[in-house]
């Protein structure tokens, strides 16, 4: 605490500048005492990260059309929300991915929809589009404003892996402490949920060979009974029928619990008898009908519904049911999973990869990025990173991260490099992306003498930030900044030093970026 020196270490060719007038230690905090470096922070919108879905297949569609991720803002607060100060983000690194366009309004009690599609030429008018996509599995999202010149994030989620068709959020709404699965997707909307979810998830009203009753080994029609939540669900005195009208058909006995994430398989054999303490299988009152009738699932009350539906035509040995378990979207099912999570035999899709543009540095410097690839399938499948292409030296993670460092040998040099990203699914299926590193020698300073008026010139990489510096001696500890950072238009920066009476001065060119 009582020094006056301080030591930077950086790794070569970081372009980390350091300046400093003075050093001393201050108070970072003050217990028992009056804060320190305290400010004002303005008051937080009443904005929130409401709702969102990462795998839309069968639900809302965009203004092209496409059914893509989206994401729910709301607006609890009695003003309407200029939200041209705002960002989306999809990590916590980079907080100004994403920013609301100019003149972008949210109404009090207006639910907005976003579509995170990384398909941002598609916004158009109040359809707005991100430039980041959603990642199907578990995720995060950030929303940020910009306060004294920074990023301050003012709400966020991180979501688990939810299933297709299905959305994840606030309830109730507007707030940032209880969130949830929703199956019931409200895009939109205010959201919805129960006290008790448990859903008729699959169903086969004609097994003639498909699975047996172990109890007597018929092949009799079942039901599965799914819970999606965090706890058990006691069905003790519920209903279950398979006609609507008569909702108290059949009351569950004691002793049947569904655990969390859990499945109770119901055999409809209408023998009641064979219900056990030595099966966990439920044997109801009746049987369904292949050509068509209803499940329905009440509470002990006899009349509130827990869940119902009705189906029709079913084939022989094939069941029917949600997709993803709970969710609204049903489908008929060539691979049966009675008292597992259900499966619709998706053929696996190849994952996708970020454009990665073209890259130009110094024969010096180290070229590092990240490889971002992209996969819609579900459950959310392994992604791993190679190289088909690349000079010598370089390499890349199985997590995507690109290095390489050029040797002399490789200087001046244009290389094209392939990177191929790979899922995990069975067959795996892969994508390429390919892109330029162009490696150039040190630059060159040159300087002119025209009456006192010196001219520091050298070349640069168009696009790059550059600034000349100076000394008098080439011992002096510090060199001083002789213009404002300047971005270079072509390949050659001239910059001006009025020198005056000055005997002598040294210059270097710095790159900012």
């Amino acid at each position: 605490t009582n020094s006056l020196n301080l030591t930077v270490r950086t790794v070569p060719n970081s372009g980390f500048v350091l300046t400093t007038n003075s050093l001393r230690t201050g108070l970072a905090n003050s217990p028992g005492a009056p804060n320190l470096n305290s400010a004002v922070l303005p008051p937080y919108d009443l904005l929130w990260l409401n709702e969102i879905q990462s795998v839309n297949l069968t639900g809302r569609t965009d203004n092209n059309g496409e059914r893509d991720p989206w994401i729910e803002l709301y607006n609890s607060g009695p003003a309407t929300i200029d939200l041209g100060n705002y960002w989306l983000a999809d990590n916590f690194t980079n907080l100004f991915q994403w920013q609301f366009p100019a003149g972008t309004l949210i109404a009090p009690g207006e639910f907005k929809i976003l579509w995170a599609d990384a398909q941002p030429g598609q916004t158009s008018g109040t359809n707005l589009h991100t430039n980041f996509r959603l990642k199907p599995g578990a995720g995060s999202l950030a929303l940020v404003r910009i306060v004294g010149g920074n990023p301050q994030i003012t709400d966020y989620l991180n979501y688990p892996a939810v299933g297709p068709d299905l959305s994840y959020g606030d309830f109730p709404n507007g707030q940032l402490f209880d969130r949830q699965v929703f199956f019931t997707v409200t895009a939109g909307a205010s959201n919805s949920a129960q006290d008790v979810t448990v859903f008729i998830n699959e169903w086969m009203a004609s097994n003639l060979s498909f699975i047996a009753d172990p109890a007597d080994g018929h092949f009799d029609d079942w039901f599965e009974l799914y819970n999606p939540g965090s706890d058990p669900v006691d069905l003790t005195d519920y209903y279950l029928t398979d006609n609507l009208s008569n909702p108290n058909q059949y009351r569950i006995p004691s002793g049947y619990v569904i655990p969390p994430n859990g499945f109770l398989l119901v055999w409809a054999d209408g023998d009641t008898g064979q219900n056990s303490t030595n099966s966990p299988d439920l044997h109801v009152s009746f049987k369904l009908a292949g050509a068509g009738e209803a499940i329905g699932l009440y509470a002990p009350n006899g009349f509130t519904v827990v869940d119902a539906l009705t189906f029709t035509n079913q084939t022989d040995n094939r069941s029917e049911g949600r997709f993803a378990d709970g969710a609204a979207t049903r489908y008929y099912m060539t691979t049966p999973t009675p008292g597992a999570p259900n499966s619709i035999g998706l053929a696996n899709t190849a994952p996708t990869l970020d454009a990665i543009p073209d890259h130009t540095l110094r024969l010096g410097q180290s070229l590092v990025l990240n490889a971002v690839g992209q996969d819609t399938d579900f459950p959310a499948q392994a992604l791993t990173y190679s190289l088909d292409a690349s000079p010598a030296g370089a390499s890349i993670t199985g997590g995507g991260e690109f290095s390489w460092t050029p040797t002399p040998l490789q200087a001046p040099s244009t290389n094209t490099i392939t990177v191929r990203v790979t899922d995990s699914g069975s067959p795996p299926l892969s994508a390429t992306r390919n892109f330029k590193a162009i490696v150039r020698l040190p630059p060159v300073v040159s300087v002119g003498n025209n009456a006192g008026q010196i001219s520091v010139g050298f070349d640069t990489i168009p696009g790059r930030t550059y600034r000349v510096e100076w000394k008098e001696h080439l011992d002096d500890v510090f060199w001083t900044q002789l213009n404002v950072p300047v971005v270079a238009a072509g390949e050659v920066l001239v910059i001006n030093d009025n020198i005056g009476a000055n005997t002598q001065r040294f210059y270097r060119s710095v790159q900012l970026d």
